[in-house]
């Protein structure tokens, strides 16, 4: 995703967005999709990247517009 930012680009995501990521890199690291060395690296540079984020609850309106077309969750990503 980052490559398709401007370098400059400082992105917003919901809190959720953490454990999302979490959950991935754990999946990857069990199922050894990743070496250890490529899950620290991916940690650090997830942890270093900028992000303004924000909490969920002040989505929650705008994703429950969207429940029609969006599961509830990806609507308020």
């Amino acid at each position: 995703m980052r490559g398709l930012l401007p370098p400059d680009a400082v992105p917003w995501v919901p809190e959720l967005f953490y454990v999302e990521c979490g959950a991935v890199l754990r999946r990857w690291d069990l199922n050894t999709i990743l070496s250890k060395a490529q899950i620290a690296t991916a940690v650090e540079e997830l942890m270093a990247w900028p992000l303004r984020v924000t909490q969920v609850r002040g989505l929650f309106f705008d994703a429950w517009g969207l429940r029609a077309n969006l599961i509830f969750a990806g609507a308020s990503m």
